[in-house]
């Protein structure tokens, strides 16, 4: 087990991998999501969900968090948990989910609304309340299986409900301070508990008599006869709170923006700030003892603290920055880029990640390597960075005018390169604003310059060393049939974006025509003098096209309509494509070494990957199920293993488990299995170590790893 931690300590970006639709997403851990809600049921089950639909878990305090599943689209705001089994959690458009399983599966249930739900609170197993915007009210007798409606006010948001007992409980809202003492037959609202304050955030109570109401303004007001009366302790600092947790009477913590901690020892009278060593806004806490409690908030922060706050450690890590470029080399060697300055490197396809970093501190737009020791990036005000050592070392120039906004730059050998974009005093979208292209044959040690005039050159590609392709705007696009000497200028009818040839003559291209607010992919047939639109998808803008040959093509994009990233398969030379949606924001480039290991980067730090090109999928009640279909949880597991499987077709099933040496330590397997879904369990009877999980089905093969602990 000392060895298994003393390897994972050593990753930049670490944990078990989430799979989503066979993309791993494996930068930031666990999710870039930002996180609204956490709740434990001791020092080591416990959940939060976000924004998104994202819904997580872990089994061992947060050493190891576990991305269940990306259940809907919609923001989630709160999750909570009878026992280790039964959950419920809510979310924005009256979303309302329940799990039987640890939240292995969560079934959708009808709320009665569609108002947002922000929160949930139960006295008991079976007595709760969930309340949300329009003034709704709902209250269960029954563990959350039926939801019975209340009268509340339809022009009041109310975001925070806290049960003292089955039938006392009290709700926060605009203008909304409401208490009932009958179960919520009868709702009364004591707004304003005190002076000026309108707006309360949330109310806490420990017992019966001890409560607290955090409003909006940044200050809270306290209560100790249940409510009866309020007082505001002035506190010398303003909190601005954005929830709270009290352990008992006395003893409390309210996290804020900018990853602040107030804590209280003295029922709220006094607070002291903690050190949390984020920026990170915090949205949520929760405390199991005095001693252990989490906060989340955004961008999937994660921290935790053994000792009541007097420290607090992160659970979740990675970069956090947009990425912009992705460049890989080979299955094994690749860099991603973007703002910031900031450079990620791997040479191991993807298991260690190191930074490196051009100095600059300015935005990465695009980068490109030739060879493992080669490597140019480029960004906004004509700094240009070059290396000869693979990135450990990068020497930055300055070409051009301040002004200039490089966009895409392209070497055909280690000698011979260009660098596109435009010379804008006044802006990005200064109309007096001219095209230029750059061009070198010394690595990038010189550079000489054409101006095109109000022709904005975009991505430059190359097929091989001779013909070339510069993308322009005005429909126009550049073509080379000598390396670059010299570039001739063809009006296309398409304001192309982005090409890629798979010979001389096929090549695909993003692009717009009518909509501008609508990329699609277009194709050439004649070297790109003339395209065909293949395919379109109404608000859908495309970001980044690859090839690795000349059958099986990726795009990546963003669904402007639902706000979440796309990706188009093809795998017959782009003459039709297959989706393959993500939830999370803003996907920007794609690369693929071969047809099967693929990289993409994107908003928020996101970077996915992919070993079997990432396979299409359906949604069915909120998991991802697909021909490839293998979920295991927990992941990381003690004592108890949960393997879910899809069969396509009737037919064979078998599933091993091996150790790293390749012994097989486990053996399932079952001939009679319907289409659909199935699951078996595992009880690992084992050392603790890292597992392959291998399901074979007919003669398809799934593989996934799980870490068991001791």
């Amino acid at each position: 087990m000392k060895k298994i931690l003393a390897f994972l300590s050593l990753l930049l970006i670490t944990g078990i991998p989430t799979l989503f639709g066979q993309w791993e997403l494996v930068n930031p851990y666990p999710t870039a999501e930002d996180l609204t809600s956490v709740y434990f049921l001791d020092s080591n089950t416990g959940w939060a969900v976000g924004h998104r639909g994202a819904v997580l878990n872990t089994t061992d305090g947060g050493n190891h968090w576990h991305l269940l599943q990306y259940l809907t689209l919609e923001n989630l705001h709160d999750v909570y948990f009878h026992d280790e089994f039964h959950g419920i959690l809510v979310g924005d458009h009256g979303t309302l989910f329940t799990s039987d399983d640890g939240g292995l599966t969560w079934q959708k249930q009808d709320s009665g609304t569609s108002e947002d739900l922000r929160d949930i609170c139960f006295s008991d197993e079976d007595h709760g309340w969930m309340v949300g915007t329009g003034g709704k009210i709902f209250r269960t007798v029954d563990g959350g299986m039926n939801w019975l409606a209340q009268p509340g006010s339809p022009d009041v948001a109310l975001f925070s409900v806290t049960a003292i007992n089955s039938e006392k409980g009290w709700i926060a809202g605009n203008f909304a301070a409401l208490s009932t003492a009958d179960g919520g037959q009868r709702w009364i609202n004591h707004h304003p508990l005190y002076g000026f304050f309108e707006i309360y955030n949330e109310f806490y109570f420990a017992d019966d008599h001890h409560g607290w109401a955090l409003a909006d303004v940044g200050d809270l007001l306290i209560t100790s006869d249940g409510g009866g009366s309020w007082q505001y302790p002035g506190t010398p600092v303003s909190l601005y709170g954005n929830s709270m947790f009290f352990i008992d009477s006395l003893q409390g913590w309210i996290v804020s923006d900018q990853g602040r901690i107030w804590h209280t020892t003295d029922g709220g009278f006094s607070f002291s700030l903690q050190e949390t060593l984020t920026e990170a806004d915090l949205f949520a806490v929760h405390f199991t003892d005095p001693n252990h409690g989490w906060a989340v908030g955004e961008k999937g922060q994660i921290i935790y603290t053994s000792d009541g706050g007097q420290s607090w450690t992160a659970q979740s890590h990675g970069v956090f920055d947009h990425f912009m470029s992705v460049c890989f080399t080979g299955h094994d060697d690749g860099w991603i880029a973007g703002y910031m300055g900031a450079i990620l490197h791997t040479s191991d396809g993807g298991v260690n990640w190191e930074i490196q970093n051009t100095g600059t501190g300015e935005l990465v737009r695009d980068l490109y390597f030739k060879g493992l020791s080669h490597g140019w990036a480029i960004g906004h005000c004509s700094i240009i960075s070059r290396t000869t050592d693979g990135g450990v070392t990068w020497i930055t120039d300055l070409i051009g005018n301040p002004f200039d906004y490089f966009i895409s730059i392209l070497f055909t050998d280690t000698l011979h390169g260009w660098i596109t974009g435009s010379y804008s005093p006044k802006g990005k979208n200064d109309p007096s604003a001219v095209g230029f292209l750059y061009s070198t044959n010394d690595g990038g040690i010189t550079w000489d310059s054409t101006h095109l005039g109000s022709t904005y050159p975009r991505e430059i590609f190359f097929f091989n060393g001779t013909k070339g392709w510069i993308t322009c705007s005005g429909e126009q696009i550049m073509i080379t049939e000598n390396g670059g000497s010299t570039w001739n200028m063809y009006y296309c009818g398409i304001n192309l974006i982005k090409v890629h040839f798979i010979n001389e003559l096929v090549g695909y291209g993003l692009g717009t025509l009518e909509d501008p607010l609508t990329c699609s992919i277009y194709r050439s047939t004649d070297g790109g003098l003339t395209w065909n639109r293949v395919h379109t998808r109404d608000g859908t803008w495309l970001n980044s096209l690859d090839f690795p040959d000349e059958l099986h093509g990726w795009t990546v994009g963003t669904d402007n309509i639902d706000d979440r990233s796309i990706i188009l398969r093809t795998s017959d030379g782009g003459l039709t494509w297959e989706e393959q949606a993500f939830p999370t924001r803003g996907l920007w480039d794609v690369d693929f070494t071969d047809t099967s290991n693929g990289w993409a980067a994107g908003w928020y730090g996101s970077i996915y990957h992919t070993s079997n090109g990432g396979p299409v999928y359906i949604q069915d009640n909120g998991e991802d199920i697909h021909p490839g279909f293998l979920s295991i949880y927990p992941n990381p597991a003690r004592e108890r293993v949960t393997i879910k499987y899809y069969c396509e077709m009737a037919g064979f099933t078998e599933i091993l488990i091996h150790d790293m040496a390749g012994k097989e330590v486990w053996h399932y397997s079952s001939s009679g299995n319907q289409p659909g879904m199935h699951s078996v369990e595992w009880k690992p009877n084992t050392d603790a170590g890292i597992y392959l999980v291998i399901c074979r089905q007919n003669n398809r093969f799934i593989t996934r790893k799980i870490l068991v602990l001791d």
